[in-house]
């Protein structure tokens, strides 16, 4: 018996090793991916799988689900997989396959149901370490921003499964989870398990542990800064005596490249005689961000590492600790916003946000200018950048609800083309073309020789930004244009520019079985700004969509009228909405630790410079809306 098993887990094995050289190219994954369509190719994939180790079982039934082509594929997989469970429902193996392949798919709420379910809770009681519910729970509670659960399910696997919880970075997901619930010592000991820096006892981690987990980050940061900082120190060209390190690592992720340090640098440019970045290559950055690591380096020593606990810092709440003439900040993106909405609403507080901001890089006007001229774009004539977050632009079905759809802007991009404005597009070539062939309208992606210097620049020149809550914004935020956020959606971390005017997407909900139009207000109501994903607007039985085009070109209007009068008088409605978002605000931050998400006691639209468009207020008021908006 013990022989026969060995050989079908040494087939297993070959299975996956064959299976893992298809993965890495295209032929191999179209040959898997018709392999599995078919019932024997099924039923190898789950026998073969069955057979794995607990580790690299979750990890073959992620990339299967990886393969398949779409929703379809997937779901007939995971029917497969129920059906060989259920053959033999005594099997924590088929239990775990099965649970695997819902958990990477787009189910999610049967998902959720198969994790907590009581054939999960036997399965952990009488297991010893040898299973994956227990970090497929994390992981899918971290993509549903089920925070306090995730934290819970994380401090159960410390008891019943420690080490299944490094594999596929559980550890690391339930230490980010504790850090947006300001529970920072199990975020240190989450992070410390991830890199064994606290061992797998059963437990929780003692003083001893914790300050080791500060010992050892420390420790690679300053091996990492030790040659130059001392050749700097010998040569007399930098201060090292009061040092404030940042850890960075968004080589993707255009927004958090720019606004993370710029938030970093706002807050604590006058506390310390030197800012220091940590973060991975400069090879390692795609153009737009590397683009942005080039403005910020104008603030501080850039250090490479390739150090995987110093990476992982970044997206970390870990707290600010000392260490001789270095304080080693380590707060995430939703902490800095948190400190800046509390400090600049604090009379004690000298800090206000949008009181500084980034400048560019003198170069990047040479890139711009030589661009522009080459394709007829005017830069001593006002111009309007314009950015629409579209279905393909982050590709994150949970972050859906943040799309939009071009179209719709057509209306008002002619509006400022008939006042002389031109107006700029910007984006990448995967976004889809506005099929309007007028003077003085530009998409840059599509002009040879662009670069992503020339985006920055074109905005920090514009007369206002047409933007929305996605990456290019950011660059309008941290050097301080004005913005007109079309198909805003409420959210705690929007923090206006100095000028920013709202075009919301509209709310609806079911009421009494008829789908119904929200207002604003009663958006904020019902908590919308707490929804991190689109699971959660399901969950709540809330839809948004897109502004109407002729919302949109009122909402512009507003917006060229308030920048031609900057002290132009609030509305009855705008001040209204101000009021109530005032009183929102004060509410969390009385609520705080109690809240679901105590990191979230703030909103940020609460701070000076927001506005709604009283002209989009006004027409949305007429469908039949009787609150304030």
């Amino acid at each position: 018996m013990a022989r026969r098993k060995s050989l079908q887990c040494l087939a297993a094995r070959a299975v996956l090793k064959l299976a893992h050289a298809f993965y890495g190219t295209a032929f191999g994954r179209n040959l898997a991916r018709g392999v599995l369509r078919t019932p024997p190719g099924r039923i190898g994939s789950l026998w073969a799988v069955e057979r794995l180790s607990t580790p690299l079982r979750r990890r073959s039934v992620e990339v299967i689900q990886d393969i398949a082509a779409d929703a379809r594929d997937r779901r007939i997989f995971i029917d497969a997989a129920k059906r060989f469970y259920l053959a033999q429902p005594k099997n924590r193996n088929r239990f775990d396959i099965y649970a695997a392949a819902l958990v990477y798919s787009e189910f999610k709420e049967e998902a959720l149901r198969a994790i907590l379910s009581e054939t999960a809770e036997i399965a952990i009681d009488e297991s010893e370490d040898d299973l994956n519910v227990i970090g497929l729970r994390v992981s899918l509670q971290s993509q549903l921003g089920r925070y306090r659960d995730v934290v819970d399910s994380a401090k159960l696997g410390v008891l019943q499964a420690p080490a299944t919880l490094r594999t596929r970075y559980d550890y690391l997901k339930a230490a980010y989870a504790a850090g947006k619930l300001r529970r920072e010592r199990d975020a240190i000991e989450f992070f410390g398990r991830q890199f064994e820096i606290i061992s797998d006892h059963a437990g929780a981690a003692t003083d001893q542990e914790i300050a080791r987990v500060h010992s050892v980050y420390q420790n690679q940061a300053a091996l990492t800064l030790r040659r130059d900082v001392e050749l700097m120190r010998l040569l007399g060209e930098r201060d090292f005596s009061n040092c404030g390190v940042f850890f960075l690592s968004s080589t993707e992720a255009l927004g958090h490249a720019i606004l993370d340090p710029f938030y970093f640098i706002a807050q604590n440019k006058d506390r310390f005689d030197r800012l220091i970045f940590i973060g991975p290559p400069r090879v390692n950055y795609r153009p737009a961000s590397r683009a942005c690591l080039q403005i910020v380096e104008q603030y501080g020593d850039y250090y490479e590492t390739t150090s995987e606990t110093l990476l992982n810092l970044s997206w970390m709440s870990l707290g600010h600790h000392q260490a001789g003439r270095f304080t080693f900040i380590i707060d995430h993106y939703w902490m800095l916003l948190r400190h800046a909405v509390h400090r600049s609403r604090d009379p004690a507080d000298s800090y206000q946000h949008n009181g500084w901001h980034l400048e560019l890089p003198p170069y990047y006007a040479e890139v711009a200018e030589n661009f522009a001229k080459r394709h007829g774009i005017d830069l001593d004539r006002p111009f309007v950048v314009m950015h629409v977050r579209d279905k393909g632009y982050h590709g994150i079905a949970l972050q859906s609800y943040r799309d939009s759809a071009v179209g719709n802007y057509r209306e008002a991009v002619e509006y400022l083309l008939d006042r002389g404005f031109q107006v700029i597009r910007i984006g990448d070539k995967s976004m889809p073309k506005l099929d309007l062939q007028r003077q003085g309208y530009f998409e840059t992606p599509f002009l040879s020789g662009y670069a992503y210097e020339i985006d920055p620049y074109l905005i920090a020149k514009s007369r206002f930004m047409i933007g929305c809550q996605s990456g290019p914004c950011a660059f309008a935020r941290a050097l301080g244009v004005p913005i007109l956020t079309v198909n805003a959606v409420l959210h705690y971390t929007l923090l206006p520019s100095p000028m920013e005017m709202a075009c919301f997407k509209r709310y609806f909900a079911v009421v009494d079985g008829v789908s119904q139009e929200l207002t604003i207000e009663q958006a904020l109501d019902r908590g919308c700004y707490h929804f991190d994903n689109s699971f959660q607007y399901e969950e709540a039985g809330i839809r948004v969509e897109n502004a109407l085009p002729d919302e949109i070109t009122a909402a512009v209007a507003d917006m060229v009228s308030w920048l031609e009068t900057p002290d132009l008088p609030e509305t009855d409605d705008q001040l209204r909405f101000r009021e109530r978002v005032e009183g929102v605000a004060q509410d969390l931050k009385a609520r705080g630790p109690d809240l679901s998400l105590p990191i979230a006691d703030y909103l940020g639209i609460c701070l000076p410079g927001y506005r709604v468009s009283p002209s989009v207020s006004r027409m949305r008021a007429k469908t039949g809306a009787d609150a304030v908006l």
